[in-house]
């Protein structure tokens, strides 16, 4: 995780992950104008799920994406601001079937040998406006898009903010995780994060987030600096073997 270089030193980003589960979600930074702290809605809702997460996998039930998303829903709309969330969880160690919710532009990729198997879709009222969870919002945890993707050994799971998303392209993310050089789970978060920094700091590159402002009638270049942060597991082959990192450098 990297927060984004605007003064503050904590990331509006947050993050969790637990042997069947794992996710981000991206405080909204709008509401630090109103003089509301971003970061406490993200970390609200990663703290919810990952603790259910983990008591569900403990009881051997372990709990799915939906359920998940309610319990972030639940806990977000308890305190002041709001928050993107993304969350990726298997249900039973022997169905290779992995579920993904979202609710708003955080997002889940899987890859299969160097290939897109799935990308989630963005969900926006309008631009720089994604769906929410908080309070104030008119976005529930109902509205929330689900995926269900038949996985199998050597897959790779990535869940990210939308400081990785607007600023590298799906097929750019995809070679991160199939690259020789990158190994690991670990090795394979550092360099996307360090991908999306290296491109939001970038004056002329070509990011995925012009494009979007140009089909909205707002023309730019350059990067789009953020709050940068994505979790990556590997699937094994059974899934309670999976292996699972995530990068943070504040």
């Amino acid at each position: 995780m990297e927060p984004k270089k605007d003064g503050r030193t904590v990331s509006e980003d947050a993050f969790f992950h637990s042997p069947f589960a794992m996710g981000v979600a991206d405080g909204v930074g709008s509401f630090r104008r109103r003089g509301i702290d971003a970061s406490v809605s993200s970390r609200s809702a990663m703290r919810a799920v990952c603790n259910r997460s983990i008591r569900g996998e403990r009881e051997g039930k372990p709990a799915s994406a939906m359920d998940l998303m309610y319990e972030a829903y639940a806990a977000a709309t308890m305190v002041q601001g709001a928050t993107t969330v993304c969350i990726a969880a298997f249900r039973s160690p022997m169905q290779p079937l992995l579920e993904v919710s979202t609710l708003g532009d955080s997002g889940c990729l899987v890859i299969r040998n160097g290939e897109l198997l799935m990308v989630t879709r963005e969900q926006w009222h309008e631009f720089d406006f994604p769906w929410q969870m908080g309070p104030t919002s008119p976005d529930q945890a109902s509205d929330a898009e689900k995926y269900i993707v038949e996985v199998r050994a050597g897959d790779v799971v990535i869940c990210a903010s939308d400081g990785v998303l607007d600023n590298v392209y799906a097929s750019d993310i995809a070679q991160c995780a199939i690259s020789p050089s990158f190994s690991s789970t670990h090795a394979i978060a550092r360099a996307i994060v360090d991908l999306a920094l290296q491109r939001s700091q970038s004056l002329d590159g070509d990011v995925p987030y012009n494009g979007k402002a140009m089909q909205h009638g707002v023309p730019r270049t350059g990067g789009k600096e953020d709050d940068i942060t994505c979790v990556v597991s590997f699937v094994g082959h059974s899934l309670d073997k999976s292996r699972q990192d995530s990068e943070h450098s504040p």
